[in-house]
């Protein structure tokens, strides 16, 4: 079931290989990379995206989805699925439907939904093939979250660090640039060996310089 799915999902030209297992639907302009985590008898997702390039995936072979942060362009796809988990405050502000939080504005439309649940700082899942760590990164909005795969060494970022070393931006309403440094430094106190943002190229860690 699961091999079939991957490979209706291989013959889309947008979907990349990382590793064995990991694959990349990129975003184009104004939209989030998704990330697909194969787990054998199905599918974890990072973020959503916001257009609907998502539906080559089959909602019913979709076992976890979990968003970095409620900015529209990773969450817009979110309600095509049933077991969807971000962190506390973006939990808040998706159910309060905060249309500047989320970044909506004339010509953007998502359909609403309310996550499942929610994950914590320093909290754990074990799936099949992956071990997935969550960690609180406040910065470019005060409910990013940083999602570690242990197993692979693969962190995934969200908006908050990219490629080359880039900043996200620190300037929206739930934006905490004060606590940009300590976040950075958090990011590069753990052991991962590839940064996989929600926009733009993944880096490799021994190239990483921060900007």
């Amino acid at each position: 079931m699961t091999k079939k799915l991957l490979i209706k999902i291989l013959e889309e030209d947008n979907v990349k290989k990382i590793t064995k297992d990991v694959y990349i639907l990129p975003g184009r302009k104004g939209d989030s990379h998704v990330y697909i985590l194969d787990d054998g008898d199905g599918y974890i997702l990072i973020d959503t995206g916001y257009s609907d390039k998502i539906k080559i995936i089959d909602p019913r072979k979709v076992k976890f989805v979990f968003l970095t942060h409620s900015h529209y362009d990773h969450i817009g796809q979110a309600w095509r699925f049933t077991d969807v988990y971000c962190s506390y405050r973006c939990f808040r502000y998706i159910r309060d439907w905060d249309e500047e939080i989320l970044l909506l504005r004339k010509g953007i439309n998502i359909k609403k939904f309310l996550p499942t649940g929610v994950v914590k700082e320093g909290d754990v899942v074990e799936s099949n093939r992956f071990r997935l760590r969550f960690f609180e990164t406040p910065s470019h909005t005060d409910d990013s979250m940083a999602v570690f795969e242990e197993k692979r060494r693969l962190l995934f970022t969200g908006d908050v660090l990219f490629a080359r070393g880039l900043i996200g931006r620190i300037d929206l309403k739930n934006s905490v640039p004060d606590e940009l440094d300590k976040t950075l430094r958090r990011i590069l106190s753990l052991p991962w060996k590839y940064l996989l943002p929600g926009h733009g190229p993944i880096e490799r860690r021994e190239i990483m310089r921060i900007k």
